[in-house]
């Protein structure tokens, strides 16, 4: 029986239709997220491994360039001076204008509650990770809160600009919020978790990740880097080298240098911006309180076992070590012009230090009853220093710190003379805001929680005056 010879394909053809199977299968997988990550596909014929996952948008609209322009970040800028440097003198004497309670909706007085003021909202976190916010008048604006991170709460040092506030999650979750109302405009992760807050002075921000890798041998181990993200559009861009921190990081930076000083338990590491290339490192004695304070082409930290150490900011060159012979409470705050530091330590003690010497000028029992420890620095007008026979050369400059029981002293930085006080309404819980001829700070009640306006003296009895004339005309 005679069988028809069948066609049979060359094996060019077959070669062919292979390499048109997978031209159609790589177009597909590129072109759909909805089937693989075209990014993580690409990477992965590349032979690089992407931690990051995609942000998820939630508002598009497009953001001015004055929307993006930053508002002042925890102790009063980058540098982490703690000093009020807005070129502004103040007086010595303040009433309270205002007290206003905030969050009243609330059923009880929440414990373990953190704030952050800006310009104008205070921010409330709380240790379950609900982050409140409210105007200054004490109008609530908003609250959030996700599914993903609720337990536990984000870091308290977020990072805002004129429209949005930057949530850092320590799970590798961020969320981007309008300031004003609360809306979510993206959200996004990444594999492994942050050991800092977000640090920005242009279109990025910059936030401290590690994750676990597997090494050679199969066993894995921790890597610590900086990352960059796109602050409008929340993707992830860059990461640095290995930084070898293990806990969490405070952030500070000199506009000066271009350098990003990362504190971390006992290292100190100075990055070079925005290469993100290490620059200096050193290994301490004693975990860092707080972040670095960088001054006059120096790099201040305070150790926790009672220590202030003082290293050349461009080289990491220690200048000067200064043993306060107790445990540190806060990190140091700056002194413009006298070129001093001023210090808290556990027993309640303030130490002043010349960071020219490296010596403790002198200390002095502040007796502190309040939930702040950090004092700061700020100008009194030139009518008090005539007044109280300061030194004109030194323009004023003043230390403001937390003292007793609900109040502020204000002291004189060269011999520790008590220049004036401000008297509160409760226990004070943060640093101030200065807008104009006012400070607002948060206060702690037996009710709750207040925010208070302290005006000076003599602007408060002119509005006093017009309100009273006002009422009998």
């Amino acid at each position: 029986m005679e069988y028809e010879n069948r066609y049979r394909p060359t094996w060019i053809q077959l070669f062919g239709l292979i390499c048109y199977s997978v031209a159609i299968i790589y177009t597909v997988l590129v072109n759909n997220p909805y089937l693989y990550s075209s990014k993580k596909f690409q990477e992965g014929l590349a032979g690089k491994k992407d931690n990051s996952y995609q942000p998820v948008f939630f508002d598009e609209s497009p953001l001015k360039k004055e929307d993006l322009k930053l508002k002042t970040p925890a102790r009063m800028g980058w540098d982490r001076l703690s000093a009020e440097n807005s070129g502004e003198t103040r007086d010595r004497r303040y009433v309270e204008l205002t007290l206003t309670p905030l969050f009243t909706e609330l059923d009880k007085k929440l414990n373990q509650v953190h704030w952050k003021l800006f310009n104008n909202v205070v921010i409330m976190f709380t240790e379950t990770g609900v982050v409140r916010a409210a105007n200054l008048e004490g109008q609530t604006l908003w609250t959030f809160s996700s599914e993903l991170t609720s337990g536990s709460s984000f870091f308290i040092d977020p990072l805002a600009d004129k429209k949005l506030i930057y949530l850092i999650h320590p799970s590798g979750h961020i969320y981007a919020l309008d300031i004003e109302t609360g809306k979510l405009r993206w959200t996004t992760r990444i594999e492994g978790h942050f050991l800092s807050d977000a640090f920005s002075t242009d279109e990025n921000m910059y936030i401290v990740k590690q994750t676990k890798v597997m090494t050679d041998k199969k066993k894995t181990s921790l890597l610590t880097q900086l990352i960059k993200i796109h602050r409008e559009s929340g993707k992830i861009l860059e990461d640095s080298e290995d930084l070898n921190l293990k806990q969490n990081t405070e952030l500070s930076y000199s506009s000066d240098e271009k350098l990003l000083f990362l504190a971390s338990a006992e290292r100190l590491v100075a990055v070079s911006m925005p290469s993100m290339k290490i620059q200096w490192q050193k290994n301490l004695s004693s975990p860092v309180i707080g972040p670095a304070v960088l001054a006059d082409g120096k790099a201040l930290v305070a150790l926790k076992e009672g220590k202030l150490k003082t290293f050349q900011l461009a080289r990491g060159n220690e200048i000067h070590e200064t043993d306060l012979e107790h445990p540190l409470a806060s990190p140091p705050s700056y002194i413009p012009i006298y070129n001093r530091a001023v210090l808290t330590t556990t027993d309640s003690y303030q130490h002043v230090v010349d960071l020219d010497s490296g010596n403790r000028l002198w200390r002095f029992d502040l007796n502190n009853k309040n939930n702040t420890q950090d004092p700061w620095s700020a100008r009194l007008s030139g009518n008090f220093i005539e007044e109280l026979q300061m030194k004109w050369r030194y323009k004023g400059w003043t230390i403001w710190s937390p003292c007793v029981e609900k109040r502020i002293c204000i002291y004189n930085p060269e011999k520790g003379q008590i220049v004036g006080r401000v008297m509160l309404s409760g226990s004070l819980s943060s640093l101030p805001i200065f807008l104009e001829r006012s400070f607002y700070v948060i206060l702690e009640q037996e009710s709750g929680y207040a925010i208070a306006r302290y005006m000076e003296e003599p602007a408060a009895k002119k509005i006093s005056k017009a309100t009273s004339n006002e009422a009998n005309p």
